[in-house]
């Protein structure tokens, strides 16, 4: 968040909660700050341009969750802005700037993983029509790592899904299509960071070959 606060929604590895608490840097402290409508672990905070935080996925005690919900920073409220029924299982979300945000998931009644566009803007949701990422590189599931870099490109790297891997690809959102795509010369599995160096490179430390 700006002027040095920080969300966090609370959660625990087979524990669905809904509080969530603000971080104040300059006094070191937490401060609740109400509950999110929709328990949940194991789900993805995504920040958007007007500063407001949206959390994405995760599960309940049961099931997984479906319910977009918004955090608003000025008003320190939550609400569910959105419904992702159509896919039982958000495995990664990815946000790719012009405030659109790439969502993979496996789908209800089917054994099939695809792809989707949310446009924060207009609030909707479109299937992804690109360059198949998931068959063409095998990334993007639970352990990738993304950056915003410039000109509208996200770099996205290594999604281990199994097996280690050494795939990269440059994402354009003016084109909504793959710019770029590489391959590492070494492996990488889920244990690395990847840290933004510049708007046009980043470092990759940790991990195991």
């Amino acid at each position: 968040m700006k002027n040095g606060y920080l969300v966090f929604s609370k959660g625990s590895v087979y524990q669905a909660v809904s509080d969530a608490e603000i971080y104040n840097a300059a006094s070191k402290t937490f401060n609740k700050i109400g509950n999110m409508r929709s328990p949940r672990f194991n789900h993805q905070a995504v920040k958007m341009e007007n500063g407001n935080i949206l959390f994405i996925g995760g599960r309940n005690k049961r099931n997984y969750v479906s319910e977009i919900e918004e955090f608003n920073t000025k008003t320190n409220t939550f609400k569910i802005i959105n419904n992702m029924n159509f896919i039982k299982q958000i495995l990664n979300v990815i946000p790719i700037g012009n405030n659109k945000i790439l969502i993979i998931g496996d789908l209800i009644n089917k054994n099939t993983r695809e792809i989707y566009v949310y446009d924060y803007s207009k609030n909707a949701f479109e299937k992804y029509t690109g360059r198949n990422m998931l068959t063409d590189n095998n990334l993007m599931f639970v352990n990738s790592r993304h950056i915003n870099l410039n000109n509208n490109l996200t770099l996205i790297i290594c999604g281990y899904y199994g097996e280690n891997n050494n795939t990269g690809i440059l994402f354009d959102s003016s084109t909504m299509d793959i710019s770029f795509a590489f391959k590492l010369p070494f492996m990488l599995n889920q244990d690395y960071s990847m840290s933004l160096r510049n708007s046009s490179s980043s470092i990759l430390t940790g991990g195991s070959a």
